[in-house]
Order: structure tokens, then sequence, then C-alpha cells
């Protein structure tokens, strides 16, 4: 069989992509893992494969080629591939992929077109969050959660049956990891964990029962085979690494459960590729000088900053230098659906044309293609600094190039009580980054920020090498594996609990991977007060999407926005816009206390009659079409 040969050959044939022979030789080692019923593999049983390639180098194209062998009815191992990710900026990338294989994707995720949706996970390639995953996972069908919530009924075996026949691929797996180090405000490293718990929950249900296979994807590995085998009970014998290593003898390598790539084409490119990496202390306004000076000599800067608050600003520094018209875009994750579609097309032109600044939070880390030639970062985490670098330098066209990556680092942003650096990021973590940075570049060593290979090559090393001495499997494994909630997520797969039963505890959690829950804020374009709510509603109700914005719902966002909240005259009730179980619009209040026990729960009953909350409606005072949300002046300590 060369199945997975052929659909790509069929592809680069039409010139829909581009391939290098060694890309070729890896899908044949990956046929034989995955494409092949377990009794006829070199590899037999259920196998968890963890995919370590660089940016660049064909990790969507791989899961895209294997639904293309499952929508054929090339293999009898999976029905389906189930693309798992961690944000829903990378949908649009991998189903740009798949339109070149010719492949019908779906997608199920908060904010999908309706066109593409499949909530049961039924279709041959279907593209999803890890919050959908989650849901359909233990018993509450996305399709269905507001009658599982509300009534405890709902078809929980159907999109179960979806990702038991299904080859589920896990893409940038470390971002699930890395988010529960931010948001620090209030919980610094005690944190409990849900995202990571439930990864190793999946690989250990499905591995251990030899349901089905499972891949867990990155250009940023830090799992190894022996802490997930420590952690989940499965034998390193179920594991196999797919890594890429520059040191290694070129080609695709075997050496029992650990295949080796080393493919010379794409090094070509990559080593063609210079960056400068530099530490600086630069204040806002150094920042946005620095970004015009790139900008005037023809070229494209991207400034990625740690908050919206530092983004909004940094923006507004460089437009006191320069008009901001079409090439200085800023994006963050304060603007609502319309807006941000808008953002994103504006940022492919400046990509397009070559010269232009984007002023981005670090939203701008997964799923926004962009080809900077200067990129200027606040300090972080160095899975961060690594994805962030990855819009540096990012095409692959051959050309030799040079780039510079400055990393702002300024002390005075730390926040001793929180122990945080810009409120966000562990301070440990970010300044142990720092000084693992400092001390190769001191040494007039190059950092490698686009290829993966151990020890040093020449004068430089690869990044890989700065992420064990600042956040190492083990730490990982250590902080951010709840036991407990493991035990319990196995013990929900029981056929005697029902999704009712688990519906229960996602009213307690307000979610199976995240401490707060997703809500939209509906934003309309004309100022609202309460008496006026019923005809802001109605008009519009037809395309109401465009105008949400979500957000985490925490105490501390509540305490943000409760400014523009919209309130209910002498009380202290805040409006919510809710559906109907026929999907009719309209409003009611409840108290502020309540807001997040409210969207937690997933519905409310007025008048005997149950309702499921869609969004807090907000006024538009603080909301710019250019700036987004700026809340900054709600701020503790900036």
């Amino acid at each position: 069989m060369a199945v997975l040969v052929n659909i790509l050959g069929e592809a680069v044939k039409c010139g829909k992509v581009k391939s290098t022979g060694v890309f070729y030789e890896l899908l044949k080692i990956m046929e034989d893992l995955l494409l092949r019923p377990p009794s006829q593999r070199t590899h037999p049983s259920r196998k968890l494969i963890l995919l370590n390639l660089p940016t660049g180098y064909g990790k969507t194209r791989l899961s895209v080629v294997m639904g293309k062998a499952a929508f054929e009815g090339f293999t009898d191992s999976f029905l389906r591939v189930i693309h798992v990710i961690p944000t829903r900026n990378l949908a649009d990338d991998i189903l740009r992929h798949a339109k070149a294989f010719d492949l019908e994707a779906s997608a199920q995720y908060m904010f999908a077109n309706p066109s593409l949706k499949t909530p049961y996970f039924l279709s041959p390639f279907v593209v999803t969050t890890l919050d959908s995953y989650s849901f359909n996972f233990l018993k509450i069908p996305v399709a269905e959660v507001k009658y599982v919530i509300s009534r405890g009924l709902g078809h929980a075996e159907i999109p179960r049956h979806a990702i038991y026949t299904a080859l589920n691929f896990i893409d940038e797996y470390h971002s699930f990891i890395f988010s529960e180090f931010s948001d620090t405000r209030s919980k610094g490293l005690e944190v409990l964990g849900l995202a990571t718990t439930f990864l190793y929950f999946i690989i250990r249900h499905l591995i251990t029962n030899s349901i089905t296979d499972v891949v867990l994807s990155t250009a940023t590995p830090i799992l190894t085979p022996e802490v997930i085998s420590e952690v989940t009970g499965i034998s390193t014998n179920q594991i196999i690494q797919v890594s890429y290593d520059l040191s290694s003898k070129v080609g695709v390598n075997t050496y029992g459960n650990r295949i080796v790539i080393n493919d010379s084409e794409f090094n070509n490119d990559r080593l063609n590729k210079h960056i400068t990496t530099r530490i600086l202390r630069m204040s806002l306004d150094d920042i946005a000088k620095k970004c015009v000076e790139v900008l005037e000599s023809g070229n494209k800067c991207l400034i990625v900053l740690n908050t919206v608050n530092r983004v909004i600003n940094a923006y507004n520094s460089i437009c006191k230098l320069i008009s901001c018209g079409e090439g200085v875009v800023t994006i963050h994750s304060r603007f609502r659906i319309k807006e941000r579609s808008e953002l994103i097309n504006k940022i492919k032109t400046i990509d397009r044309k070559g010269k232009g600044i984007v002023v981005a939070s670090p939203a701008i880390e997964v799923g926004i293609d962009f080809d900077a030639d200067v990129l200027i970062s606040d300090a972080a985490p160095i899975p961060s600094l690594v994805q962030r670098s990855g819009r540096l330098l990012r095409r692959i066209d051959g050309r030799p190039r040079s780039g510079i990556y400055i990393i702002v680092y300024d002390e005075s942003l730390y926040d001793d009580r929180r122990k945080t650096y810009t409120g966000i990021y562990p301070a440990s973590i970010t300044s142990r980054s720092i000084d693992a940075i400092n001390k190769v570049i001191s040494n007039d060593v190059i950092i490698d920020w686009k290829l993966i290979f151990k020890g040093r090559v020449g004068n430089r090393i690869s990044y890989i090498s700065l992420i064990d001495p600042v956040i190492s499997a083990n730490f990982i494994t250590k902080n951010l594996v709840n036991v407990r909630y493991l035990n319990f997520l196995t013990s929900v797969m029981s056929l005697l609990t029902t999704p009712k039963d688990v519906s229960k505890v996602k009213s307690i959690l307000s979610s199976f991977i995240r401490y707060y829950p997703i809500v939209p804020l509906f934003i309309p374009d004309e100022s609202i007060d309460y008496e006026g709510l019923g005809k802001v509603i109605d008009s519009y109700a037809e395309n109401y999407i465009s105008y949400l914005l979500p957000i985490e719902l925490s105490d501390y966002m509540i305490y943000l926005i409760s400014d523009i909240l919209i309130k209910k005259p002498n009380t202290d009730e805040v409006a919510i816009l809710v559906e109907d179980h026929e999907g009719s619009l309209s409003f009611t209040t409840v108290s502020r206390n309540e807001l997040i026990k409210t969207f937690i729960e997933g519905y409310i009953v007025r008048g005997g009659k149950s309702f499921f909350p869609i969004a807090i409606i907000c006024n538009n005072t603080y909301y710019n079409p250019n700036l987004g949300l700026n809340l900054s002046h709600k701020l503790i300590n900036g």
C-alpha cells in the first residue's frame, strides 16, 4: 500500500502543494503506524504518536492526508480524523489545507461557520477545539448541551462513537498545557491543571483500552514517553516518537520506537534564514520608534505584547509618530467577531504587500499567518517565545533572509505581590527563560528558532535546548497533573454514568478544561439603555453573532466590565441575552453576583420557562472598532 504517498502525489501534481522527498518517506512510515489495522502493523496494537516537528514541516498536512484516506475509504483503522486545536484561530489554516486536497472538512467550535458544523463529529475530517471535544468525549454532546443541562436528555453515545472510531490528532498540545501558566492573578502556580490532566486522560483512556490511536503534535516538544508512561500507566512500547533532528543522518531513520527525520531540502531554506536575537529594555515609545524605522525601510514589523493594555498603548504610540492607516493594524482578544475578521484580512494585505506594522497580543501566537522581518516581543516563558518566533521569517521560499528578534525585558514589569511578569506569566518561569537565552547569546552562540536538533551544530543551538532548563516535563507533571481529577474523569466513562450526571459536575467546574467559562459580550454599534433593549435585540436578531466578543468570565473580568453592564434601574441586576427552546432571542436580568453561576449552569428559568444564556449585554462606551474593548481605566496596578 502507498495510499498516503499517492494522495500527496496527486495534490503535488495538480500544483496545489509542494513536498520534499523525505516527507514522502515519512508518509510511508505513518501509513505503517496508523493506516493499517493493528494486526498488520510493524508496531501492533494501538499507539500514541508524539509528533515533534518544526513549524512549517507538515504536521497539519499529515492530519489532512490521513483524513483524505478516511474520506476515500482507504483504511479500516479509522473512519475519520478528529483534529483538535487549542484555539479556533488555527481552524482557517487547517480548513485551507483540507481544501487543497479536495477534502470535505467540517468544523465544531464557538462561532464556527454554521455550514461547516458537525456537532456529533461524524464527518471524515473534523476540526474542533479542546472545549467542544471535551464535551463530546464526556457525554454532553455540544449539539445538545441545553437539553442535557435542562432535561438530562442527549445522544451521548453518538459523538463518543465518532471519537472511538477516529484517529484523534491533538495539535499544538503544548498550548493546552502552557495556557495554564497564564492568568496567574490569584493562582500563581497553584493551578488546578484541568487541560493538562484532561490531555493525559484522553491518552490513558483511548490507548490503555486499545480503542484507537492518538497523535500529539507540537513544534515545542516537552512530553517524553517516560513521563507519559509514569502518569498514565501506558507502556513505553505503545509510544512512538517521531522527531526532527538536524544533527542526524539525512532521511527517515528508525531506531526501535524512535523515528528521526532530517530533511536536507527543508534545512536548506531554514538555514538560509538568519535571526539575530537581542534582549533589550525598551519603553513602548522606544518600541514604536523601532517599528516605524522598520516600516520606513520597506519591511514588516510584528510587535507581540503580553497584555491588551500594552498592545493598545503601543498602537497609540505608533499613531503619534505616523498616520495609522491600512499599513498599521492592532489585533488582540477583545475584538468583536465582526472586526476580528476584518483585521485578519488587513494583516493578510500587509503580509502580501511586504510592508507594515502589526501590534498584537499573544492571540497571534497560533493561527494567524504572518511573515515578519523584525519581531519585538515582551519577555514571556520560553514556549511562548518559541511560538511567537514562528511569525518571524516564516515563509519557506528558498530565499536567504535576515531577521531580528528583540525580546523586551523590563524588571519594573514584575509584580512582587502576585509573583507575575506583566500581570500574566509566572515571574520565576519568565526570568528563567530570559536567563537561559542570555546565557546563549552572551557567548556569541546563535539560537536557531526554526530547526530542531540536539546539542550544538556549528555556532548554533536549537530552541528546544532552552525548554527543558526552564520547564521540564517532570515540572509540568508535578505542577499540572491533578490525580484526583484524572481519576474522576476515568469514573465518568462508566456505562452507568449518564449525561445528566456529568452535567452536574460541569455545573461545578464551569468547564472540563478551564477555570472560568468563556462567555460572549454582546456589544451593539449604538449606545443603549435598559428601556430600549427589546428594540435593539430585535434589530440585531439576524446578525447578532457578529457583535459578540468572547471573554473568560472571572470575578476580575466582571469588575473590569462593570461600567458597561446594562443594569436594571435601582437594582444590582444586569441584562443578559437569552434564547428559548425555539431559538428566539430576548433578554432577562440576573444579579451581578450570579453571572458566573448562570453561565456555568447553562440555563435559567423565568415564568416557568427555560432560557439559555447567550451573552452579557454591554454598552459600547469603551469599544472602538480600531482598538477593540479598552478597559485600561479599570486595571489594577496597570
